[in-house]
């Protein structure tokens, strides 16, 4: 990470700040999206007002595919507003108005080193980067960079909207037209912004890579007998926050659970290093597998998916793979938890 310059910080608060005061997010809906792409930034950025609702205040910036998927993922409903899935799915920059008690020292003594003054509630702002996996966090210098000029072209189309030059209904289908909604994207070039109005695509994750090992996944299946055990498979985030050198970034550890259907006798893998892979999830099923003693039938997951990260795994040994329920990794994974300080499992990857 890259430490943002004393100048890019008073940029972004600056901002913010002029933002705040024209009140920019009562131009704009919860389902206004206004797609920035700038050259500071290496992601589009997919910016939402907060405000319309009258709790929260600010903008969130969700990055790249990552971030819109899941963002769509929570206005659809799949997702839950505030669960620590939520959280899990979010890539985002954000910049919002606070208590003074919602930020953490460190984000009291960058504003104090800056010489910048707030006073009272609701008036402090609390500025973030959140990834899956990762303790929100102070943007580096590139998210300080991005933040502001996505609040600066947020600005700029609230005056728009404000003046009358401007309406983000224009995007919207005509009734009963099989048109795609389009929303207002801007492009920074030659020191001004550039609008359009295009579709917005949903994004499909990149498809997952095969398991590397295939050496290994031989010996396993050479290794062990068949069975007709059904086992259900989940992988979440443990929301007991782990960090490395004083200062770093805390990271949750990604725990797998599986569990056999008939029994309940149930298997568990941690993962302690941030930023986890799609290779790392695949590495915690087979290492589950190695601990068995026969192989099994069929695997159930709950989610697409999962079931392309099991697939690679699954497939050389025989083993059946179905999208489906999974109640006995949520049950059983919660209750463990609670066995260890209360914390809870995410729904399942």
């Amino acid at each position: 990470m890259n430490e943002p310059t004393e100048q890019q910080w008073l940029d972004l608060h600056a901002a913010f700040r002029e933002y705040c005061e024209a009140a920019a997010w009562q131009w704009f809906d919860d389902t206004d999206i206004v797609v920035i792409r700038h050259p500071s930034s290496e992601e589009t950025g997919y910016c939402v007002a907060m405000g319309s609702g009258g709790l929260e205040f600010g903008l969130a910036v969700y990055r790249g595919d990552e971030g819109l998927a899941g963002y769509l993922g929570i206005m659809s409903g799949a997702v839950e507003i505030g669960s620590p899935e939520s959280l899990d799915r979010t890539n985002a920059l954000s910049a919002m108005l606070g208590d003074r008690d919602d930020l953490t020292k460190d984000e009291r003594d960058t504003i104090r080193s800056l010489g910048l003054r707030y006073r009272g509630r609701g008036r402090w702002p609390l500025f973030q980067d959140l990834r899956p996996g990762l303790l929100p966090w102070q943007p580096d210098g590139d998210g300080v960079v991005s933040l502001t000029w996505a609040l600066r072209g947020m600005l700029d189309v609230a005056s728009m909207a404000a003046s009358g030059d401007l309406s983000l209904d224009a995007g919207l289908p005509p009734d009963n037209g099989d048109s795609p909604r389009l929303f207002l994207t801007r492009t920074w070039d030659d020191g001004r912004w550039n609008d359009s109005w295009e579709p917005l695509l949903y994004p499909l994750p990149p498809p997952a890579a095969d398991y590397p090992d295939t050496d290994r996944l031989r010996q396993l299946a050479e290794s062990k007998p068949a069975s007709g055990n059904v086992w259900e498979f989940g992988i979440s985030y443990f929301h007991a926050p782990l960090g490395g050198e004083k200062g770093s970034r805390l990271y949750f550890p990604l725990i797998a659970l599986l569990v056999e259907t008939e029994s309940e006798v149930m298997l568990q893998e941690l993962f302690l290093n941030a930023s986890p892979s799609d290779a790392d999830r695949q590495e915690l099923l087979v290492r589950m597998l190695e601990a068995l003693p026969a192989m099994p039938a069929e695997i159930v997951v709950s989610t697409p998916r999962t079931a392309q990260l099991v697939e690679s795994v699954a497939a050389p040994l025989g083993i059946a793979l179905s999208v489906d329920e999974t109640p006995l990794v949520w049950d059983l994974g919660d209750e463990m938890f609670a066995s260890l300080g209360g914390f809870g499992l995410d729904d399942p990857e």
